[in-house]
């Protein structure tokens, strides 16, 4: 196994090069951008994927199909070394005050920042959406934002901008930003040489990290093969290593424990693969939940036996939200349920009410077919999941799931189709309108303009001063007055 010494990731459309052993496992992506590259555009927040204010967007190639995806990541989830092979755009790569993007003139021209903390991440998620989607809709756009938070602006200023560049914008939204010049060719044009972008390793390779380390494999054997060797050198040490994929867990269950080896398995071809078989369909178990829900959506339609899947694809849009969906995967989710027996997860009461079947190995490659219910009970210790089976049904068959908080809604409130779970909330895209009166015989006065700052927050280049940034660590509430100030 070849050993790394340097860290090479592509940002913005440069290269950079840093020694591994100055990192840690825990760097995040976040952190490298802000700290290392001082790219303070992208901001810091919540660290749970839940606010959206770290939001950048990846272009990546698929370990299976070889095609590229353009996706948003939350980049307070996501190891540095985890994005080797990636191409990592921020806010400051899509333009600056000289030469915006459309999306952060948008932005501007139709009111939506205040304080502009939570704009590039807003500006991020749609230029992901807007690359990767060939048509975007108004509904797409508000279906799409259930990971971004703005204390600030009501939302109604951003959804109006963002909805004026679709495909299906009124009249009257697409007018107010006629003045400003075509969305520009995406810029994510740079490809990784194949020497260094990891889809096309078929070695695996490793950094050392002080006494830690980081392996990155992208084949099942030799994934199997590594954690052999841990079976003996582990000392029945239960944190020797880990497998790591999306990382999402780490929004939920915050405290860190520190492993000796970290095993990256997220361009493992085997684990991706989906595949029609005699009696169902067959989905690696490391796909993310996106793939999951665009695969579920196409079987659906072409497979008679296959047509409940539309349920399970629209109960997992339910699940998170977009960013954490595009690297949150399917195993992942079951594994958090399965070291975490109280987790809530969806996934798990989806797989076990449709009578999914989980292939488990182990490092003797022994193959073992559970049920959902049978996985929780299993020592997972030196195995993992590889594919589920999702059956073919009956043309009788009928599923329906819904997802509604029954525990904290007013009972008067909950109607028998509520607690049921047979009706399905359906709303129309929304509308709002803003009216205000404008006296021209009072010019400048009450005459709509931009505000200075606009550009300088839709690109990234304003700085947000906080006298005091307060984190909880550990669990204590501690003072963090190192990173004053913050941007």
């Amino acid at each position: 196994m070849e050993l790394h010494e340097d860290l090479t990731i592509f940002v913005n459309g440069q290269f950079h090069k840093v020694l591994a052993n100055e990192l840690s496992p825990t760097t995040t992506l976040n952190s490298f951008l802000r700290n290392h590259l001082h790219l303070t555009g992208t901001k810091r927040m919540c660290l749970e994927g839940g606010c959206g204010a770290c939001l950048v967007a990846v272009k990546r190639q698929n370990a299976v199909t070889k095609e590229d995806e353009i996706v948003a990541v939350n980049s307070c989830l996501v190891s540095i070394f985890s994005t080797v092979g990636w191409e990592i755009y921020t806010i400051e790569g899509l333009g600056d005050t000289t030469n915006p993007n459309k999306l952060q003139q948008v932005i501007a021209k139709f009111y939506g920042t205040q304080c502009g903390y939570c704009t590039p991440g807003m500006i991020m998620n749609m230029f992901a959406l807007k690359q990767n989607t060939k048509d975007v809709t108004m509904e797409t756009v508000e279906n799409s934002f259930g990971g971004n938070i703005c204390r600030c602006t009501g939302y109604r200023p951003i959804l109006e901008a963002f909805k004026s560049v679709c495909q299906d914008a009124s009249p009257d939204l697409a007018k107010k930003c006629g003045d400003i010049e075509d969305m520009p060719v995406c810029k994510m044009k740079l490809k990784y040489p194949d020497i260094i972008c990891t889809p096309h390793l078929a070695s695996p390779f490793y950094y050392k990290l002080g006494g830690l380390s980081w392996i990155k494999v992208t084949l099942l054997n030799d994934l199997i093969q590594i954690i052999k060797t841990f079976e003996s050198t582990k000392n029945g040490n239960p944190n020797y290593y880990t497998i790591v994929a999306g990382n999402t867990s780490k929004g939920v269950y915050k405290k860190e424990t520190e492993y000796n080896v970290y095993v990256d398995i997220q361009d493992v071809r085997e684990l991706k693969s989906i595949r029609l078989v005699e009696n169902g369909l067959n989905v690696g178990a490391n796909i993310t939940l996106t793939t999951a829900i665009n695969t579920f959506k196409k079987m659906s339609q072409n497979i008679p036996q296959l047509k409940y899947l539309k349920k399970l694809a629209e109960h997992i849009e339910l699940v998170a939200n977009v960013p954490v969906r595009n690297i949150g995967t399917l195993a992942g989710n079951l594994m958090i349920k399965h070291k975490n027996n109280e987790f809530p997860s969806d996934i798990f009461l989806l797989l076990e009410t449709v009578n999914a079947t989980l292939q488990i190995i182990d490092t003797e490659e022994n193959k073992k077919l559970v049920k959902p219910r049978e996985f929780l009970k299993i020592n997972m210790e030196n195995k993992i999941i590889k594919s589920i089976l999702l059956p073919n049904q009956s043309k009788n068959y009928y599923f329906e799931s819904f997802k509604y908080i029954l525990s904290i809604a007013p009972q008067n409130l909950l109607t028998p189709g509520h607690v049921s779970g047979k009706s399905k909330l359906k709303r129309p895209i929304s509308k709002s309108k803003q009216e205000y009166e404008i006296k021209e015989d009072m010019y400048p006065i009450s005459y709509p303009v931009t505000k200075k700052e606009a550009m300088l927050q839709t690109t990234g280049t304003v700085t947000i001063f906080f006298p005091l940034h307060i984190e909880q660590a550990d669990g204590r509430l501690e003072r963090n007055l190192a990173e004053r100030p913050t941007n």
